[in-house]
């Protein structure tokens, strides 16, 4: 994959994330204005950010939506960005608009 598509990939799962988090927080992820920190570690970031939105969420559909993208992707938890082949990457946004799409009430 080419450096601008991975850097296209990283902005969709910054905003994907961002969304998720404004919808449901009052919380701004100040790690994901760093577009470097997804670079380096973005099932981790993922997962750290899926964390949080989980402890602050009572939905069931929208838990077991956060619990879904977190076993799917475990296994990626120590990769960096490039290392993720396009068709793995192009899932993860997708699962994350879905996530940013759900319920846009604030818990």
């Amino acid at each position: 994959m080419k450096g601008f598509q991975i850097h296209t990939k990283a902005v969709r799962m910054e905003e994907h994330l961002q969304q998720a988090m404004r919808i449901r927080t009052d919380i701004q992820i100040k790690e994901l204005t760093d577009i470097t920190m997804i670079y380096d570690r973005p099932i981790q970031l993922c997962g750290d950010v899926l964390t949080v939105l989980e402890n602050r969420i009572d939905d069931p559909n929208e838990l077991a939506t956060i619990q879904d993208i977190k076993r799917k992707y475990c296994r990626y938890h120590s990769y960096i960005l490039s290392q993720l082949d396009e068709e793995t990457l192009d899932a993860l946004c997708e699962d994350l608009a879905k996530l940013s799409k759900t319920n846009t009430t604030k818990a």
